[in-house]
């Protein structure tokens, strides 16, 4: 029998704070599991199932596609991520964020070095919002 790695507690918070945010939003956004499978890279919607009962642990990624698609902040969801990705007050702003935030994990390298360009460019607007990165190496 292979080992499965056990969630710690911090990941059974993500998915209790899924699973809470899910039910409080799902219908007012007229999201089912069976129409976000496949948004979320899933074939199925028992894995959507799997994230919202915690008996599969969310990644940093998956955490920011389910907030993606519940309109909220990543670290609403997964506290861990409230200091990594520090989203702007007003919603039209959380929501801009949220869309390059989606470019940024749809992109290759040279995507994401055109992403960070105008982040850099916008940082002025959003104080320590862009994070320093080491530069993307060209192959």
């Amino acid at each position: 029998m292979a080992n499965v790695a056990q969630p710690s507690e911090e990941d059974l918070l993500a998915s209790r704070n899924l699973k809470r945010i899910w039910e409080a939003k799902k219908k007012h956004l007229g999201l089912t599991q069976e129409n976000i499978a496949q948004d979320l890279g899933f074939q199925t919607q028992g894995a959507v199932s799997h994230c919202l009962n915690a008996t599969s642990i969310l990644t940093a990624g998956l955490t920011i596609k389910f907030a993606m698609l519940l309109k909220v902040a990543p670290g609403d969801i997964d506290p861990r991520l409230a200091g990594v990705i520090a989203i702007p007050g007003k919603k039209n702003e959380r929501e801009g964020v949220l869309q390059l935030l989606e470019f940024w994990l749809n992109a290759d390298d040279r995507g994401r070095e055109h992403i960070l360009a105008v982040a850099r460019n916008e940082a002025d607007r959003y104080g320590d919002f862009v994070p320093q990165t080491p530069e993307l190496s060209e192959e």
